[in-house]
């Protein structure tokens, strides 16, 4: 009997494997159908408050990949109040994103803190770290089972963070990705807070595959779910490749 229940307790072990790495799979293979080397694109950032009036930044965004690190600036065009604020990312394979801002009024660089994920993005409802890639290995996965959206099936996926201090700086303690079965590109994402209230909606939409075999997403929108606000970002022209070099995303680019 203790050898019968033994051999239970593996297969059950083995099965509960395949599954987690099951869900692992799915995530990566879904931001590698989004992972470019390099892209120049012109967007349109739209501010929703509760009553539907708008507010619009254009932004011009250039991302290249340099080694292990990619590396993204974005620099805002108009209105003229916010002409000429700046960001700077430095995604990492294997650590936290560096991120720093940049004020036309003050002239100075500022660092973005590592644990400063769940602040504002530029007074919008994505958040810092809705800007850079998700460090995989300080995540758990688990799939849920698969679901309908939109006439498409998808994988449900369930993510938490390892620790409180995790979920505490992301500012969310699970989110929930569809991720379309048939592509892999996720088609919505659902945030819940420190007390498991839904928080933000996030959708993706006009996916358009490029000449490399990855897909863009053109329009991509995050809804306050608590105080009725939402932000929207529509690509208005992508160019697969950069021909930057690397002294343009530093710090001190911002100066010149």
């Amino acid at each position: 009997m203790k050898l019968k229940m033994f051999f239970g307790l593996l297969i059950m072990m083995h099965f509960i494997s395949l599954y987690s790495q099951n869900a692992q799979s799915i995530i990566q293979k879904s931001m590698d159908a989004i992972s470019f080397e390099g892209f120049e694109m012109t967007s349109t950032l739209y501010i929703y408050d509760q009553k539907g009036n708008s507010r619009q930044r254009t932004i011009q965004t250039s991302s290249k990949q340099f080694g292990d690190v990619t590396k993204m600036v974005s620099r805002f065009l108009a209105p003229p109040e916010v002409n000429g604020t700046s960001i700077l990312i430095h995604d990492y394979e294997n650590k936290t994103s560096d991120m720093w801002i940049y004020l036309p009024s003050t002239r100075k660089v500022r660092r973005i803190a590592s644990n400063d994920k769940k602040g504002s993005f530029m007074g919008t409802e994505f958040s810092n770290g809705n800007m850079s890639k998700p460090e995989l290995q300080d995540y758990i996965f688990k799939l849920s089972g698969t679901e309908i959206y939109e006439g498409k099936e998808c994988f449900k996926l369930e993510i938490s963070g390892k620790s409180p201090e995790i979920a505490k700086m992301d500012g969310f303690s699970m989110q929930y990705s569809w991720i379309d079965k048939s592509n892999f590109l996720n088609l919505k994402t659902v945030y819940y807070d420190q007390k498991g209230k839904l928080l933000k909606t996030q959708k993706f939409s006009q996916y358009k595959k490029q000449p490399n075999g990855k897909y863009f997403c053109f329009s991509m929108e995050m809804k306050n779910e608590v105080n009725g606000r939402r932000s929207v970002i529509e690509t208005k022209s992508f160019t697969l490749g950069s021909g930057k070099k690397e002294k343009c995303f530093i710090p001190a680019s911002f100066m010149e």
